[in-house]
């Protein structure tokens, strides 16, 4: 009941700032005649999501001196509420949950091209069952720790940043967003980095950008782990030889190195990237997109990725039965997308083959796979010898404020009993996702509103139930509810 009062104090206290915040704003913008600022791209859809783009660094003023800069800086606040429910198949456990958050963020102004910023974010379980057992919903809160309810706080936000007109620098805990390395926001919180990332853009067009990751706080989880350490906080699945994994905390390594070259030429891009996990293992991607949102009458788009994976010495560990990446030397995968697309619709059929060379593996705590077959609530990860293919539609309405997304695939997945193939003994199924979103505008705005379900079909039926518990033959429901204020 305390959580309840607080969470309800919280609200109105924020809703209250955001309010005023929103009326002088408009006050403000009213009196200097000047236009609305166009909103920044949504990073829950696909498009935006697989699409890289080049970064601009704000040109911003200098101040005089450090405590200008510090006293001159601005704060932004961020709630959101997370209700999930998963309607596993008649005589198996049903789960629910209901988790609450909020988080606060500071960001300096420049000094000398310096400047800092500090965040951290709290969430609490208003409402659940027991979820020891559950898949989705205890990743609302901590998966290290079932039984914490309240003590869920994390400074996701720490670092030290250098920006000029063509080059940036930040070193210190901040999130990433690569094909591989991203914060796979679809719980309370999503992962965060620690460590030295690096961004130059010689000319408009052309971005390179290099990191340094030597800690991580997965999403679902409230600590930093070192990079060795961080795998297999989530399910580790089974080895090769079909006994359980037990790579977890028994890894090596001095971290992930990224290198990423992006050419955009407006409507056609082209991505080049490499993350090199020392000691265990490489992935290389290369892609290519054409997409033409802009336009008013329906144009042709596609896109096409290859991602190349090899271990790296003893895969993580000398002993093969604790190495992350064991017995495989290499994967392969091909990715492709095809479809029209307008400012307003866009519709693609996608397809995508992991080859038999072996399992291609994305450690979960990280992020998520960034193959155009991808869609929430499942992934392709730790899977070798798959076809999938799948369709998605989008559309805008009501000047944007209004989203819809509709995706359904079939997954045709190496047997359960195919060890050295199937990870995570998943079998193949079917996937249908309806997702609808909505931005306020006006007195409500920062407010958003998503309604996702998930519907997942086993392609055969299983006599297993527990290939099935969690798996296939399950509704999940999620109503999220953000509001967020400040630049």
């Amino acid at each position: 009941m305390k959580s309840i009062f607080y969470t309800l104090i919280l609200y109105t206290f924020l809703f209250s700032s955001a309010t005023l915040y929103g009326q002088e704003h408009a006050k403000e913008e009213k009196n200097h005649h000047t236009p609305k600022r166009k909103q920044a791209p949504d990073p829950h859809f696909s498009f935006k999501e697989l699409s890289p783009t080049i970064h601009c660094f704000e040109d911003s003023l200098e101040e005089k001196t450090l405590a200008d800069a510090l006293r001159k800086g601005f704060f932004s606040a961020k709630m959101r509420n997370f209700l999930m429910f998963t309607d596993n198949q008649k005589g198996l456990e049903d789960f629910y949950a209901n988790g609450f958050g909020m988080g606060l963020h500071y960001k300096s102004k420049n000094w000398h091209g310096l400047h800092m910023g500090v965040g951290g974010f709290f969430k609490f379980n208003l409402l659940s069952n027991h979820l020891e057992d559950s898949r989705y919903e205890l990743d609302l809160f901590d998966i290290e720790d079932p039984k914490n309810h309240h003590d869920l706080d994390r400074l996701e936000e720490l670092y030290l940043a250098y920006n000029t007109k063509h080059f940036a620098a930040r070193i210190g805990r901040f999130s990433i967003q690569t094909p591989y390395i991203n914060p796979q926001d679809g719980r309370m919180r999503p992962a965060i980095q620690e460590g030295l990332h690096l961004q130059l853009n010689p000319i408009k067009k052309l971005q390179f950008e290099g990191a340094w990751i030597w800690a991580v706080s997965p999403r679902s989880t409230v600590d930093f782990s070192s990079v060795g350490n961080s795998l297999g906080i989530y399910s580790e699945g089974i080895r090769t030889d079909g006994l359980e994994a037990n790579y977890f905390e028994h890894q090596k390594t001095k971290g992930i190195f990224l290198s990423d070259i992006l050419l955009n030429f407006q409507k056609i891009k082209f991505h080049l990237h490499n993350q090199y996990v020392e000691n265990i293992f490489n992935t290389s991607l290369f892609s290519a997109e054409y997409i033409d949102l802009d336009s008013t009458t329906f144009s042709p788009l596609f896109g096409a990725q290859y991602h190349y994976q090899k271990r790296l010495n003893n895969g993580g560990n000398p002993n093969s039965e604790l190495a992350y990446y064991e017995s495989q030397k290499q994967a392969q995968a091909f990715s492709f997308r095809l479809g029209v697309a307008n400012y307003k619709h866009w519709f693609t059929l996608n397809y995508t083959r992991i080859t038999k060379d072996g399992r291609f593996l994305l450690p979960r705590e990280w992020g998520r796979e960034p193959f155009f077959t991808f869609m929430p609530r499942e992934r392709n990860e730790g899977q070798g010898d798959i076809h999938a293919i799948s369709t998605q539609y989008h559309s805008f309405w009501l000047e944007h404020k209004l989203s819809l997304t509709l995706g359904y695939g079939y997954y045709d997945l190496a047997d359960v009993s195919n060890y050295k193939l199937n990870k995570y003994q998943l079998p193949s199924y079917y996937q249908f996702n309806v997702d609808l979103r909505y931005k306020f505008e006006g007195y409500f705005e920062g407010l958003e509103i998503q309604c996702l379900v998930v519907r997942k079909e086993s392609a055969k039926p299983q006599k297993n139930k527990e290939y099935v518990f969690n798996k296939n033959n399950l509704t999940n429901y999620n109503l999220v509810i953000n509001y967020h204020f400040g630049k």
